[in-house]
């Protein structure tokens, strides 16, 4: 049998999440086992399990598979999130939403003899745009309140990406990507001003924080308990705290209103093109059925929807952020259960990152097409970002993927555009059309072919 660890499951001596002939199975302690025995029993858990807040979970025979190495007691198998996506993927709402999904499951334990050992947004993952609580393991159960060891990693990695955002309108996502430890409270209060000190939760969570971070005392190796927090804990104050923390982010709003491409789907042109364009789509995704599609540039989703019912999941992508978080919303009130927006680079995705470069695998390891979608983009990519179209197509053709592309030639106004400021020497040769399309005949089957306007193509590709 074909056994896997999870690379990003490491970090918790008690438990460690494996892969086993497609199925995700989690190995338990001793403890977690007894945790989680007491816990299945508890009401408020079945409820969160019902509704989706927390992954699909059983307990299983050990024997069903090979453990992985180490002293497990127990072993319990989980419904599979169909793409992992990662905070510096997600949009405002996104990373809000699976922070509201961590409080709601916090405040449940806090009042039932439990707690949750970690505060970060990598425990939660989307099932469509349903934000679903992964990580069982990280559930414990305590004989008398303490401290919430995980509302430092909780604060870095969602309360101040969220407040950045909402107070001072600058991108959460670079920092997640530059640190998967988050943004520190230092940090955070050197970008606020003393003006956001009076906003709702910035000073206790943000300001006080800070000071503890400059006044910490060196750990003392002849004092292991030195650097504990001291002081008495009542669960009703737990409680209180988790309940604050749930109000400050649920006031948190970002009110961005446009964008270069939120509203490009209100150009003349789309409507027309997409009488073409979309019964395209819906043959070639028909001809590629099941596995992962990417809509690179989705926009608001138009040609997602469409490859959705013939893919098991579609990454929706798109590079502008407010398109992203609107279609997220969108996608939501529709009830939509197999596509999943991401904030994406085609010409920057998100690379390995952590220990080894492996705790958080690359775009391509975690979701590998079966087909692409690029319609209106390439001239972005090679024109716009200055990527040769050999590199652009052979890291494509390297994924093994079906592809849908649109070609635009040089005189498409959005091309004369983009290079109003470039002489012929700033462009890279190899935008033409003849090598494009040789090009595709190299790494693909070209199955169909059609004129969309009379300076653009949309090509269908089949992998050879």
């Amino acid at each position: 049998m074909n056994v896997a660890t999870d690379t990003g499951s490491f970090r918790d001596p008690q438990s460690r999440v494996f892969y086993a002939d497609g199925q995700v199975y989690r190995a338990l302690s001793e403890r977690s086992l007894s945790d989680y025995r007491r816990l299945s029993e508890m009401e408020f858990f079945q409820k969160f399990l019902d509704s989706g807040q927390v992954i699909g979970t059983e307990l299983v025979d050990r024997a069903t598979v090979d453990m992985p190495a180490g002293n497990w007691a127990g072993l319990m198998r989980h419904q599979r999130i169909p793409v992992i996506t990662y905070p510096y993927e997600w949009s405002f709402s996104m990373l809000k939403a699976t922070a509201l999904t961590q409080l709601d499951l916090l405040v449940g334990c806090i009042e039932h003899g439990f707690i949750l050992k970690d505060g970060t947004p990598y425990n939660v993952q989307f099932n469509g745009v349903n934000p679903a609580f992964i990580d069982v393991g990280s559930f414990e159960s305590f004989d008398e309140p303490r401290p919430w060891i995980g509302y430092t990693q909780f604060l870095q990695l969602n309360l101040y990406p969220l407040m950045l955002q909402a107070i001072k309108d600058v991108r959460f996502r670079p920092f997640l990507r530059g640190s998967l430890e988050g943004i520190t409270a230092t940090d955070m209060a050197g970008m606020l001003s003393f003006r956001d000190r009076l906003r709702r939760g910035t000073n206790i969570n943000v300001f006080m924080n800070a000071r503890q971070e400059r006044k910490a005392e060196p750990e003392d190796p002849d004092n292991p308990t030195s650097n504990k927090v001291k002081g008495r804990f009542s669960q009703k104050m737990l409680h209180s705290q988790a309940l604050s923390l749930r109000n400050t982010v649920e006031r948190l709003k970002w009110k961005q209103a446009r964008s270069e491409w939120a509203d490009y789907n209100q150009c003349g042109h789309v409507a027309a093109d997409r009488e073409v364009k979309g019964p395209f789509v819906d043959r070639a995704a028909a001809a590629h059925p099941g596995g992962i599609t990417w809509d690179v540039g989705c926009n608001d989703g138009y040609f997602s929807r469409i490859a959705s019912q013939h893919a098991d999941f579609v990454l929706a992508m798109d590079v502008d952020e407010l398109t992203v978080e609107r279609l997220f919303r969108t996608l939501r009130s529709e009830g939509s259960t197999n596509i999943t927006p991401i904030v994406f680079d085609m010409a920057d995705p998100s690379p390995g990152l952590g220990f080894r470069g492996k705790e958080r695998p690359d775009i391509v390891e975690r979701a590998k097409p079966n087909l692409v979608l690029a319609l209106a983009v390439v001239h972005h990519i090679v024109i716009g970002r200055n990527i040769p179209m050999t590199d652009y197509l052979g890291w494509l053709a390297d994924m093994d993927t079906n592809l849908v592309i649109e070609f635009p030639n040089r005189d498409d106004p959005m091309v004369r555009s983009i290079s109003a400021n470039k002489t012929d020497a700033d462009i890279h040769a190899d935008y033409d059309e003849k090598i494009f399309e040789a090009l595709l005949a190299r790494h693909w089957n070209i199955v169909e072919v059609v004129q969309v306007s009379e300076t653009r193509k949309l090509y269908h590709c089949a992998t050879k």
